[in-house]
């Protein structure tokens, strides 16, 4: 897990909610860079029971008591009728409880927003524009269908586990990623469902290689890839393969090492793109890789730096496999950029977030 040094930065979320669940992994806070320095550089220790930007826990109470910032948004559900079928973009607030709900083109107008969420993070859409929202505080996922004001269709739930990710692939199998166990904090793993269930199909856990899990991405044939950190809090990516009948993380190698693990996707060529940091030209970066190769992802096919981005905590691609959205809790908001180019944002959405973390659009790249 990372903390953020930075006034500006806001506590990592998955760091604070661990925090807030009164969990303790006992892996070391890991900082993001500064100038000149690579994330990972150094590490410190903080106590699971006082949160560094003056957040307090819940002091091991259950997540759904937990206080974030007390800032929580009570109005209702709304979506503009006629923009529920055109390309959108979502955007959870950890801080807010909404998921935010933007144009992809017309200047990325808001155009919706669901609300009464209890600490959203990772985001997922599937092929028929359902959306799921991993609520961590509820320790489950719910899945919203278009127009997205109803209230949640279905509730994925395994109450054992912190989720924080959550993929969905072309068949409807859907991973999530659970950053520990409930409530002792023990190892990561990951929860799959068979399409339209509301009750676990697998459990794969691997303490060792995945003492936490924070991403998750299905590939054309169904495997999950997934990223994390092990026992000694260092950055890794992983496959899991079989859907339901999933037994075993393997651990994928590379040849650059990781060092932000700031989530993994499947872009629409199906290789693997990890959102990363380049130490080269001391700027974030993703990493695209072809599928691996007797258990390593070897040398990165391209790379696309992410020129303007503080802190990127996830990103989606675009249908079309030629942009992404990052979301990014250090500019409070989301950068659009050009996929493989990089380079500075194209668009960017900002204003009134307070602490931005998921992403996700709609129609989604099918690999």
């Amino acid at each position: 897990m990372r903390t953020y040094h930075a006034a500006a930065y806001a506590l990592s979320a998955y760091a604070a909610l661990a925090m807030l669940a009164g969990c303790s992994s006992g892996a070391s806070q890991i900082s993001p860079p500064t100038a000149g320095q690579a994330p990972g550089a150094s590490t410190q220790s903080v106590s699971p029971h006082v949160a560094q930007n003056g957040r307090v826990n819940n002091g091991g109470r259950p997540p759904s008591t937990a206080v974030v910032s007390g800032r929580r948004v009570t109005t209702p559900s709304f979506m503009n009728p006629d923009a529920a079928t055109r390309p959108l973009v979502f955007i959870s607030d950890l801080d807010e409880g909404v998921v935010n709900i933007y144009l992809q083109r017309a200047g990325n107008k808001m155009v919706g927003q669901i609300t009464l969420l209890n600490a959203p993070q990772g985001l997922a859409a599937d092929t028929a524009r359902n959306l799921y929202i991993v609520e961590v505080n509820n320790l489950d996922v719910s899945v919203y269908a278009p127009p997205y004001t109803n209230g949640a269709k279905l509730t994925l739930t395994d109450p054992g586990y912190i989720p924080v990710d959550v993929a969905v692939s072309r068949h409807g199998v859907v991973g999530v990623a659970n950053q520990c166990s409930y409530p002792s904090c023990g190892p990561g793993s990951v929860t799959l469902y068979a399409k339209n269930s509301t009750t676990p199909c697998a459990t794969v856990i691997d303490a060792t290689n995945f003492a936490q899990v924070r991403y998750a991405a299905f590939d054309a044939a169904g495997d999950l890839f997934i990223e994390g950190n092990n026992s000694s809090s260092r950055y890794v990516v992983g496959e899991i393969t079989g859907g339901c009948k999933a037994k075993k993380m393997r651990l994928l190698t590379t040849t650059n090492t990781l060092q932000w693990g700031g989530g993994v996707k499947v872009d629409k060529a199906d290789r693997i793109a990890l959102l990363d940091y380049d130490s080269s030209p001391g700027a974030f970066t993703i990493f695209t890789y072809n599928q691996p190769q007797k258990g390593s992802l070897g040398t990165s096919v391209s790379t696309t730096t992410l020129t303007g981005s503080q802190s990127p905590e996830g990103f989606a691609f675009l249908a079309s496999g030629a942009n992404i959205y990052t979301v990014d809790p250090g500019i409070l908001g989301s950068n659009e950029y050009s996929y493989p180019a990089g380079g500075s944002p194209e668009k960017t959405i900002s204003g009134g977030f307070q602490f931005p973390y998921g992403v996700a659009v709609t129609p989604p790249v099918v690999p």
